[in-house]
């Protein structure tokens, strides 16, 4: 068997995966991944082939085991013996100090396993839960802020830890804590940065992503409100490209804006540009552009 001699992008993806859909067995700290995705599957068998030249002991459909070697070896890199509800283990410190490389393999495989993808009306959210015994809660809040902290270093805004809801099994409560991804940005900079390799969320997030964007209310006064405070009265009119490139947005989303602003008397249509780009102003603001690049309105 070959062992790694230090930590890397894919034993940081067999770690994601252990705090997924992982576990270690305490009495024989066997290795035991179980996902109802064939590609989650064969990824884990594939790491675990290349990084430690090791073939599972059992195969089903749904679940791969690995000898005790693999549990070990695991365990040296961050994992946990035992349950996972009785998670006390941190975001191993070689990954949240890492390259970007390892950090986002990391999430990624964590996502691929307890992540989902969610779409309803204007809602668009990547989640992801975490569950643990009640008395464990602590050391799950602590863990999700660890992530939430990798997921900034990736200009990733996520919202939680929250707790999602309790429940009783054997008379022992559960707490369900989580996670939410909601704005486009963080959802664009999630899939360019991150990204799922289960087959289903990555199939999903492209979905979500590949339709026209509405924004709720809050966002459009937002919005309106970054366009406003771009315009200073006595500085020379913006055209909507500049506003476009400065706010991230299309032409055509800013324009649209410009001219909401217009009709409520916020802004005023000064003229255009050579390249044909329309020039606002503040109402009450004076101009100061120079007038050979205006072709002012009829």
């Amino acid at each position: 068997m070959h062992v790694t001699n230090r930590a890397n992008e894919e034993i940081a993806s067999l770690i994601g995966h252990y705090y997924g859909d992982g576990s270690i067995i305490t009495k024989k700290p066997q290795f035991k991944f179980c996902n109802f995705d064939k590609v989650s599957l064969n990824e884990v068998k594939l790491l675990v082939a290349k990084q430690f030249e090791s073939t599972p002991i059992n195969v089903t459909e749904t679940t791969v085991t690995y000898s005790t070697i693999i549990g070990e070896i695991l365990l040296l890199f961050g994992a946990q013996r035992g349950s996972k509800l009785k998670l006390k283990n941190d975001v191993p410190t070689w990954i949240t100090n890492g390259s970007d490389g390892v950090k986002s393999r990391f999430v990624r495989a964590l996502f691929d396993d307890d992540g989902s993808v969610s779409s309803s009306g204007n809602n668009k959210n990547i989640n992801f839960h975490q569950i643990v015994f009640d008395e464990y809660n602590q050391y799950s809040i602590r863990f999700l802020k660890s992530v939430v902290k990798i997921l900034e270093g990736f200009e990733i805004i996520t919202h939680g830890p929250y707790l999602s809801r309790k429940y009783q099994i054997s008379q022992k409560e559960r707490n369900v804590n989580f996670l939410i991804i909601s704005d486009w940005k963080s959802l664009e900079n999630y899939k360019r940065k991150v990204d799922f390799f289960h087959s289903k969320k990555k199939k999903r997030i492209i979905d979500v992503l590949s339709r026209k964007k509405t924004l709720g209310k809050h966002e459009r006064n937002l919005l309106y409100k970054k366009i406003i405070h771009l315009f200073h009265p006595e500085e020379e009119p913006l055209s909507t490209a500049f506003i476009s490139e400065k706010l991230d947005i299309s032409t055509r989303a800013a324009l649209k804006r410009l001219k909401n602003l217009q009709s409520n008397k916020k802004v005023t249509f000064e003229g255009r540009v050579r390249n044909r780009s329309f020039l606002w102003k503040l109402n009450g603001g004076e101009t100061k552009y120079p007038k050979d690049k205006i072709s002012k309105k009829s």
